[in-house]
């Protein structure tokens, strides 16, 4: 009887670890699964204004974004990703000065891809200063809003770290460099 209990506990063990949510890595598969799990979560027709992935210690993406699914809706919803797991954190209502607020939103697949912000991470990491800095990490990708409205202004930032320098690659939207400024 104990042996079966133990059996028992065990498969249940092995059960509840199977289930756990993935925990999106800092590779290109890492990044479609991102994308992928966005688009089942908040619906192909979702609007972003901030858009921020931090890399944590063990190489893993954490996310935070406002989103909604109406384009004309001044409210939004702030959620977090870390662990596996995707939390509502707050609901922000914008205020502009001028424009309509759609001028400042984005949407995943219609303008930003992030599979494409998984590629400019590898570009990145392998080309600054041809392998030069030693021990070289992403920490963080923002997706650039648009700057008063303009949708041109769209694009990525991709900050890595080596010691105490900081390296910032700033994308377009089409994946070409536009600057890139080391501290």
């Amino acid at each position: 009887m104990k042996i079966r209990f133990l059996i028992l506990a065990i498969l249940v063990c092995i059960a509840l670890t199977s289930c756990e949510k993935e925990v999106y890595d800092n590779t290109i598969n890492g990044f479609s699964q991102l994308e992928s799990d966005l688009i089942s979560k908040f619906g192909k027709k979702s609007y972003f204004t901030d858009f921020i992935i931090n890399v944590n210690e063990q190489e893993k993406l954490e996310v935070n974004l406002l989103v909604t699914d109406n384009p004309y809706n001044y409210k939004m919803f702030g959620w977090n990703y870390k662990n596996g797991k995707w939390k509502k954190v707050t609901e922000v209502d914008l205020e502009l000065e001028n424009g309509d607020i759609k001028d400042y939103l984005y949407s995943i697949q219609d303008q930003v891809n992030i599979v494409k912000i998984g590629f400019l991470v590898e570009k990145t990491l392998s080309t600054i200063f041809n392998g030069d800095i030693g021990d070289l990490k992403l920490k963080r990708i923002e997706i650039i809003s648009p700057n008063k409205g303009k949708k041109t202004k769209l694009g990525y930032i991709i900050e890595c770290v080596s010691g105490e320098k900081k390296i910032c690659d700033y994308y377009n939207l089409q994946g070409h460099l536009v600057k890139q400024e080391i501290n």
